[in-house]
């Protein structure tokens, strides 16, 4: 054959790499012309392991010699590089992006972490690394590995099945267990794979398949990322009561993963056999079509169907644990939660979808032929009808921000839940607040804003009037008042909140909050007790008997004394304490404290202690099973009182310099979102840099973006999402103020440069968001750390005390830098300083005696004052017109002659974001007619078959208008 192939590849005059084919009779070596493919063979990496050659190199070495004139390699060289024989063996599998469960089909999405066997003999061709996204678009091949052994045949084999046994490809679906699988086969132990072998060949699979995902399906485990930080949020379940007795009744650890199912669950098949459980509310349960109990131990053969529907009854959301969890997940900052909106962790970052292959214990099988089925006895199950939700004072309840009758109205009223809530939290609607102030100062132009801090942990957050509570994916700062946090023990309850549902909130002392603790944990232990057989009494979460309205915002105030600054210590929930430094005024000598009292507080490694600063604040997050809040607070106090005068600070710092692209489009789309689907009109609307010159009493657009290229800022504090800095101007006549968006926006591009207060930040990936935006700079968060100034353990690229300058740049360079970021290529100009804090504050304090920046401070609250009034009459006019055009709606609704006819309706509780059809249309089947926007997520409102052929004679419901569920967004009429 060889002689064969040379003779025609000469007859040819072929001269680079390439293969002859032949066909070859096994019982009398007769063989016979099949094909000659002139190119590289995609094995040609098993020739070069026996062979000893690089054929590549061969390749270009044979065109050089043409570039220079000769027929190619002189053959007495060439020669040289051939063996007469192949030494050994060499076996070589592709790894490819598809599912063999399902024919083989390509499986594009995200690799999220990645690893190649090493070794004697082991070669990896490959394109692809940890958070590598595979397109539809190019064939799904992303690596080959290739092992070679001069022992022959099997020890070659017995290398290749080491190494695909070492190899890590978690995230989206691979061939890797198929491959692994045949090369443990007998038949090709043996040779016996004939062109016939793969089609006979059964994969085994130990998995469960999606056949159809739910609503909102995600992958959580207990209790998430919560010691983090820097913006990436905990994640975790929702309701982290009922997800943790789902995991004890399966019998697995608390902290275990599981699947968190929102408003509809599921249809899973299972490959192999497994024990599972579904807790939380009430959703009907089915295997192979058959009820099974909630609440229980559940066996799922082999082959067999679960299904789990709609949610009815009280309650949002249902967990399903599977013994042994997901092993094929990944870790992600040691936590394989999701957080959905923010593409982290998980299953590829995201909700379940249809055909994701979920990989089981190898163990399940035989767990599952062991186990006995097991249900709790009634009475022991947690009652989702909620209707008192218990809360601490703080860290924002004072009477400096609230007065007596607005902390009473928390109290008092009753909440209801609206639709426009999310795993990042739940937003409520009520009454108005009494606020003590009529603006919040340098935190901005609304009583509500106060300065950055680090939120705690369940914060009730007033966005301006609005007010939300923050949940598992909330950003972890900002500059809005928490009046009261949520119990740590009680968050459960949030998770099931469902819009329209409506509660109250009770003010409880710290030590009714940590008996409410106790009483969990104390029910969830004599549940797993119950589960291994033992005879105990367990008493489900109810009311606490113990409730105070006796409670304090503020634990303690330290004086001012010389140049250190007064000290307020607030109560954050359970677990937090937010030291303030002054008095809510911008002074870097509150700055210059909050770094030392940080430093002050890790030196003494005290225990379950977390620090997070800011401009003015450090919370302090602790455990309250470990320390008492009291003991804590009498040792910050000590520590802040071992601060000398704030004089002679020298700070090593980093500095860099950012491209920046002011009025990007893509900030004007995200305006242009926020009229079309929230607020159509505001004092910062529909132009945020013109609202800031304004507001600032400034002469031109430019004096505003000047601001931001003309000045160092500095990070003060590092969080929000995904490690946003926030940041001051380290020059004085930049200190600009201005409010934060009321409401929040939903949506806002990664990268977008924005003011709120008098802080500036960076989103680093597309988030909800309040600031006024100016502008565009890289999307500064990086989630495997692998791009040059990033690690996988630190994936935000800012540090506290950062210095940022911004470059100006056009569109067009902004974004050929923004590609060279998104393929790994941009590098951040990155140096090291010393910033000397005295200088800076010297110039700050000669500011305040320049006559002609003291009248600009003097026109600039004049102005803001000006444009708050303006921002208020403005929310006035716009609530009043939504309360109106409910009104006009409802009295629609209730319409004769709308009874008659055929309506489009909501499926959900939601916003109308866009109506896509006109009166005069005629519908399709299965035609999109509106899109809504709830629980941060966009609905498709299709048309049904009965409505297929009929004209659109109304549209009932425009964009901007929330809808509840069977509310009629079209009304249309068959011809």
């Amino acid at each position: 054959m060889l002689q064969a192939a040379v003779s025609y590849a000469s007859h040819l005059k072929y001269k680079s790499a390439g293969t002859v084919e032949f066909l070859v009779d096994d019982e009398t070596a007769d063989f016979f012309f099949l094909e000659m493919n002139t190119r590289l063979q995609i094995e040609h990496g098993i020739t070069e392991m026996c062979y000893r050659v690089d054929l590549v190199h061969l390749m270009l070495y044979q065109a050089d010699y043409e570039r220079g004139g000769q027929l190619g390699i002189p053959s007495d060289e060439l020669q040289g590089f051939q063996q007469a024989h192949p030494r050994g063996s060499a076996i070589e599998a592709r790894i490819y992006a598809e599912i063999p469960l399902l024919d083989f089909t390509p499986s594009p999405g995200l690799l999220q972490n990645v690893s190649w066997p090493q070794g004697d003999g082991v070669r990896v061709d490959t394109w692809v690394k940890n958070d590598q996204h595979i397109t539809p678009f190019y064939d799904p091949l992303i690596a080959k590995i290739m092992v070679h052994s001069p022992d022959g045949r099997a020890d070659a084999q017995r290398k290749m099945i080491a190494a695909l046994a070492n190899t890590t490809l978690q995230g989206t679906q691979t061939n890797l267990q198929y491959l692994l699988q045949v090369l443990q086969s007998d038949n090709f132990s043996k040779g016996n794979t004939l062109a016939n072998f793969l089609a006979a060949f059964q994969v085994e699979v130990c998995a469960m398949q999606v056949l159809s995902p739910g609503v909102l399906t995600t992958v959580q485990d207990y209790p998430g990322r919560t010691t983090v930080g820097h913006g990436v949020p905990p994640s975790g379940p929702m309701d982290d009561l009922s997800s943790r007795v789902a995991n004890i009744l399966v019998g697995n650890d608390p902290s275990v993963e599981f699947l968190e199912i929102t408003m509809t669950g599921p249809e899973l098949e299972f490959h192999e056999s497994a024990i599972v459980a579904v807790c939380g509310a009430q959703v009907p349960v089915t295997v192979d079509g058959e009820e099974r109990p909630m609440w229980s131990r559940i066996i799922v053969k082999q082959g067999q169907t679960l299904n789990i529907g709609s949610v009815f009854g009280d309650g949002l959301r249902a967990y399903l644990a599977v013994k042994g969890g997901f092993p094929e997940i990944p870790l992600f900052l040691d936590s394989k939660s999701t957080a959905p909106e923010l593409g982290l962790g998980g299953l590829q970052g995201r909700k379940l979808q249809a055909n994701d292959i979920i990989a089981l214990s190898p163990e399940s099988g035989a767990w599952a032929a062991a186990a006995k089925p097991f249900s709790l006895p009634p009475g022991v199950v947690p009652d989702y009808n909620v209707s008192e939700i218990y809360c601490l004072n703080g860290p924002f309840g004072s009477q400096d921000i609230l007065t007596p009758e607005g902390m009473d109205m928390i109290t008092s009223s009753q909440w209801t839940v609206s639709h426009n809530s999310s795993r990042i939290g739940v937003r409520l609607e009520g009454p108005r607040l009494k606020w003590a102030r009529t603006t919040g100062g340098g935190g901005g132009s609304h009583p509500s804003n106060v300065f950055d801090y680090e939120y705690p942990n369940g914060g009730v957050n007033w966005t301006g009037e609005y007010p939300f509570i923050f949940s598992r994916d909330r950003p972890d700062l900002g500059g809005f008042a928490c009046p009261v946090t949520i119990c740590s023990a009680e968050m459960w309850k949030v998770g099931q909140l469902k819009a329209g549902h409506a509660f109250r909130f009770q003010l409880v002392t710290f030590e009714d909050a940590v008996e409410i603790t106790r009483r969990n944990e104390g029910y969830l232990k004599s549940l797993a007790a119950l589960v291994d057989g033992e005879e105990t009494e367990v008493t489900p979460p109810g009311p606490t008997t113990s409730g105070s309205q006796k409670t304090t915002s503020i634990l303690h105030t330290t004086q001012s004394l010389g140049d250190h600054p007064r000290v307020t210590y607030r109560q954050g929930g359970d677990a937090a304490i937010v030291i303030e430094y002054g008095e809510q005024v911008a002074d870097l000598r509150n700055t210059v404290c909050v770094k030392i009292l940080k430093e002050k507080i890790s030196a003494r490694k005290l225990v379950s202690i977390r620090c997070e600063p800011n401009i003015s604040t450090l919370t302090v997050h602790f455990d309250p099973l470990q320390m008492h809040q009291s003991e804590l607070l009498q040792k910050l106090m000590e520590l802040d009182e071992s601060i000398e005068e704030v004089v002679g600070v020298k700070v090593a710092v980093r500095e860099l310099r950012l491209p920046l692209c002011v009025d990007h489009p893509t900030v004007k789309e995200a305006t242009e979102r926020y009229m079309e689907s929230i607020r159509p009109t505001a004092a910062y609307l529909p132009d945020n840099v013109e609202y800031l010159r304004k507001n600032n009493a400034l002469e031109s657009r430019r004096d505003v973006l000047d601001s931001l290229v003309k000045t160092p800022w500095l990070a003060v504090g590092v969080g929000f999402f995904v490690g946003s800095p926030v940041m001051f101007p380290l020059d004085p006549k930049y200190v600009f103020t201005g409010q934060k968006y009321n409401p929040n926006r939903t949506y806002t591009p990664s990268g977008s440069v924005g003011l709120g207060g008098s802080l500036l930040a960076i989103y680093p990936v597309a988030s909800p968001g309040g600031y006024q935006l100016m502008g565009r700079t890289l999307g500064t968060w990086d989630m495997m750390g692998t791009r040059p100034g990033f690690s996988p353990s630190r994936p935000w690229l800012f540090k506290h005390f950062d210095i940022v300058r911004f470059r100006e740049v056009s569109k067009e360079g902004f974004d050929q830098a923004e590609r060279a970021f998104e393929a790994g290529r941009f590098v951040f100009e990155i140096s090291d300083g010393i910033l000397s804090m005295d200088e800076h504050i010297a110039k700050f304090d000669a500011a305040t005696r320049n006559p002609a920046y003291q009248e600009w401070r003097k026109r600039q609250a004049a102005a803001a004052k000006e444009m708050g009034e303006l921002d208020q009459r403005l929310f006035s006019e716009w609530t009043k017109a939504k309360a109106a055009e409910a009104s006009s709606q409802s009295e629609d609704d209730g319409d004769a002659a709308l009874a008659d006819a055929l309506t489009v309706e909501s499926p959900m509780g939601a916003n109308v974001w866009k109506v896509l059809v006109e009166v005069g249309d005629v519908l399709e089947r299965k035609q999109t007619v509106a899109i809504l926007e709830a629980m941060k997520m966009e609905i498709k409102v299709l048309t049904s078959d009965a409505q297929a052929g009929a004209v659109v004679t109304k549209i009932a419901r425009t964009p901007g208008s929330v809808v509840n569920p069977g509310t009629p967004i079209v009304v249309c009429q068959k011809v």
